[in-house]
């Protein structure tokens, strides 16, 4: 039997008699196949290694498993967020069919975390990859701003999709957990570097931004972009939540029905989404959306303290 993750993707991928087929566990519906380049876009906040988290919960329990959930989730390209220097060496390793770009946001490059995009090599050819910093001065290494508790990047690259040869400008950021001013002030820096950076291809921002869909922030960023969750062409599958703090709760608010309430509504459900998929407005068609909320086998523990999302888009 398929596990839940496999049936959400599955759905995803499978395509039969022109029809692009997503389950009741995962999408809900069926689709007519649209054609053109379509790939499945995803964002994980792994949790960082640290001497906190014990047993089922440390890195050293969980990483095999959070490389057989990301082959499970079957992304295209995915950002990863809260990744550390021994983590990035591991991920290399394990993963090798994704080119996986991007730097560690202290001064030396070396350390503190980065929030890498991964790309399959077997699909894209990487044109431009970069590393901003959301603070007053974004070409500066490790700097921050604005209240910040740390230093906080957005690593981009340009990929080109060697099958359609379109173009894709994929971007991944962790914004602060401390200060609302950073937050805004650094999706601000987010909107303006990728209007450059990208040079014209359609965008897809993802991440870990530490704020509720109705902080200032976000409605900074749905002023540019499509959140993937409003416009996904069938029922988003999965919780509401992405944050999950390695706690279960036994009524689990589902997405689909999150979006028929009042944001105020969800927040009394203390459903807490702060991981995020945006797209380009007009260009970029989202198909399909799901939030992952699989447990491990054996220990029956989460494979982070974050959910991973998914998201099936189609470039116009």
């Amino acid at each position: 039997m398929k596990s839940k993750t496999e049936g959400v993707l599955a759905a995803m991928k499978m395509k039969s008699a022109g029809v692009f087929l997503a389950t009741a566990v995962a999408l809900a519906a069926a689709l007519p196949s649209y054609g053109g380049a379509e790939l499945n876009v995803g964002t994980f906040n792994i949790r960082c290694q640290n001497k906190t988290d014990k047993g089922a919960l440390s890195w050293d329990s969980r990483k095999a498993d959070v490389v057989d959930l990301i082959r499970k989730m079957k992304c295209d390209v995915i950002g990863l967020q809260e990744v550390t220097p021994p983590q990035m060496q591991y991920l290399k390793g394990a993963l090798k069919e994704y080119g996986i770009v991007g730097v560690f946001r202290n001064a030396d490059l070396k350390s503190g975390e980065a929030s890498p995009v991964c790309y399959l090599k077997s699909r894209f050819d990487l044109v431009k990859e970069g590393t901003f910093w959301l603070s007053e001065n974004p070409d500066k290494r490790g700097s921050k701003s604005w209240g910040a508790a740390l230093p906080r990047i957005c690593t981009y690259a340009i990929l080109k999709d060697r099958s359609s040869g379109k173009r894709i400008c994929f971007a991944n950021a962790h914004t602060d957990h401390k200060s609302g001013a950073a937050r805004v002030n650094g999706s601000k820096v987010i909107g303006e570097r990728l209007k450059t950076a990208c040079g014209g291809a359609p965008v897809v921002l993802v991440g870990d931004h530490n704020c509720s869909d109705g902080d200032a922030a976000c409605a900074y960023l749905r002023g540019i972009y499509t959140d993937a969750i409003y416009s996904s062409k069938t029922p988003p599958s999965g919780p509401w939540r992405t944050y999950n703090g390695w706690v279960k709760i036994d009524k689990e608010l589902s997405a689909a029905a999150a979006l028929k309430m009042k944001p105020s509504e969800r927040e009394k459900a203390n459903a807490c989404r702060i991981d995020y998929i945006y797209v380009s407005p007009k260009v970029v068609d989202v198909l399909a959306y799901a939030t992952v909320s699989d447990t491990r086998k054996g220990s029956g523990a989460y494979y982070s303290d974050h959910f991973p999302s998914v998201s099936r888009i189609r470039l116009r």
